[in-house]
């Protein structure tokens, strides 16, 4: 039985935790111009010490978190990070960020079918051609970050030895964290970073309203996982500015 539901409840009062004691009002502000969005009234009050919203993270940080829309995403950030001596604490394990699968497709796209572990790569697909006109034609974000990653490093499987080389288990050891939003929820760093690689607009005209909501349901975990600072994407900057917009239009 859901005890939320039972009859005793009917007339309880409804309280809202509209409070939190991670971030200060800075980070505060920004998820609520996210939330407003969804039309959400209740503001969120952020009562932890002062945290900072800057467009970039400090050079000089002891530890870093950065948190990506997709897998890829988080794929595509640790190849540029790697070249900076940095020890890599991957959320989830570096085994669950699909880099066998990224490994494959480059294997395909090279023509050396045999290198590929994932042999149902190659019977969902003719050839690599195929691939990627099948990705730009459906739009699909994995897909073409994959594609782009493909592009940038022609010694991929030798980066991704540098990956694994440089991957440690513990936060302790790391310069930086790497993770999905999605594996954020829940967890809290001191300086966050929101990677560019949030490429669905929750304000178009032609997204769906379930769609809207998970996308701004993501980035206001992705903003409230910072509690010193926080250094926002270009989505974000964007999503303000039209707020800021809308305000002086009423």
């Amino acid at each position: 039985m859901d005890a939320l539901n039972s009859p005793a409840m009917k007339d309880a009062e409804k309280h809202f935790l509209t409070q939190s004691f991670r971030f200060g009002p800075a980070v505060a502000y920004v998820a609520n111009v996210i939330l407003s969005f969804k039309g959400e009234k209740i503001p969120l009050q952020g009562l932890g010490q002062p945290t900072l919203v800057k467009r970039a993270l400090p050079d000089d940080l002891p530890h870093r978190t950065y948190l990506h829309r997709t897998v890829s995403g988080v794929i595509e950030n640790a190849l540029r990070l790697v070249n900076q001596d940095h020890r890599m604490q991957w959320i989830g394990g570096i085994d669950s960020y699909s880099l066998r699968d990224l490994e494959d497709l480059f294997y395909f796209s090279r023509h050396m079918n045999d290198q590929v572990q994932q042999r149902k790569l190659l019977t969902d697909y003719a050839d690599y051609d195929q691939y990627v006109v099948i990705a730009k034609a459906t739009q699909d974000t994995e897909m073409l970050r994959s594609i782009k990653i493909i592009e940038n490093y022609p010694d991929l499987p030798k980066r991704i030895e540098q990956l694994r080389a440089a991957s440690v288990t513990s936060e302790l050891d790391a310069t930086v964290t790497l993770t999905t939003a999605h594996r954020a929820k829940g967890l809290e760093w001191d300086f966050v970073g929101l990677y560019d690689d949030f490429s669905a607009d929750p304000l178009s005209p032609d997204i769906d309203a379930g769609k809207r909501d998970d996308e701004l349901n993501l980035l206001y975990v992705a903003v409230t996982r910072a509690m010193k600072i926080l250094a926002v994407n270009s989505l974000v900057i964007d999503i303000m500015q039209r707020f800021k917009d809308m305000k002086q239009r009423s």
